[in-house]
């Protein structure tokens, strides 16, 4: 499938940060992007970061931060700062002796500069996409960020979510097929949490059938609360609205003033929604006969 791509970005955490690797980008179409781990020691002298961080700034942007007091984290407007160096790393004591002694690449670093939080972001990111300027330093840092959603995703196929690390299949075949089911939930889950902030929001039909909608709207009526603060707040043609609802029966409570439900929550609800639409569609059933 990707041999038509006509670029392919691999964007990995810090345990990415191998000399061995980035030394071994096979061609041009292909690209890392990798949260430095090593502060390490460039072919013209001193250290990555320290370059890094005496290059003058190109740029800085904003954004916010929600606030977590489980994770201690402030909300806050949060302003980033961008600079990025084209450099030359050495090659390093633990690298297989077959690899280049030096490696072209490109350094981006994000820093918040105006906040005075314990733990403010600092990324410093290595790749091998050609970054050239502001636009294409920012390009690094939003490519890197999609990793939060890959994390997500292993995070709902995992024992906090699908727990499928507790299947008892044994044939590699079999285990490839239970994968893609468990994932086409959670496309579902993490499409439900995107939109949820989303300004124009999703096509509900895009993930709820006709009569899943029905029945969704038929729980909309029973989970609404007296107040307007415990209603649903979305338009019934967008994904926003089924997330409310699934969110809701996976124990969310719903008050406008809440953050939206975590994924896990939303695979609770969205379990227990499939057990409460197959026992609505067999009533239904019933009742036209």
């Amino acid at each position: 499938m990707l041999q038509q791509a006509k670029q392919v970005i691999i964007i990995q955490d810090r345990e990415g940060d191998i000399y061995d690797q980035l030394s071994t980008v096979p061609d041009e179409k292909h690209h890392l992007i990798i949260r430095s781990k090593a502060n390490r020691n460039l072919t013209e002298g001193g250290v990555l970061w320290d370059m890094l961080g005496q290059t003058e700034s190109t740029g800085t942007y904003q954004i916010k931060i929600e606030g977590d007091s489980r994770k201690k984290v402030t909300k806050r407007n949060a302003i980033i700062e961008v600079r990025f160096l084209k450099t030359s790393i050495k090659r390093s004591t633990s690298a297989a002796s077959h690899t280049a002694k030096n490696t072209p690449l490109y350094a981006v670093e994000a820093r918040e500069i105006n906040s005075s939080v314990a733990n403010p972001i600092l990324w410093r990111l290595i790749t091998s996409y050609p970054v050239s300027s502001y636009t294409d330093a920012c390009m690094v840092v939003q490519w890197y960020s999609c990793r939060w959603l890959i994390e997500q995703l292993f995070r709902l196929l995992k024992h906090k979510g699908f727990n499928i690390e507790a299947s008892e299949l044994e044939q590699g075949w079999s285990i490839r097929k239970l994968c893609v089911l468990t994932l086409s939930s959670i496309l579902k889950i993490i499409q439900m949490r995107l939109s949820y902030d989303a300004e124009e929001g999703q096509d509900i039909n895009d993930v709820f059938t006709e009569t899943e909608q029905q029945c969704l709207n038929d729980l909309n009526n029973k989970l609404a609360g007296n107040t307007l603060k415990q209603t649903n707040p979305f338009d019934k043609t967008k994904l926003n609205w089924a997330t409310w609802i699934i969110s809701r029966i996976g124990g969310w409570k719903g008050y406008s003033s809440q953050r939206c439900a975590g994924l896990i929550t939303m695979r609770d609800g969205l379990e227990r929604f499939y057990l409460i639409y197959e026992g609505w569609m067999i009533a239904r059933d019933v009742g036209t006969r």
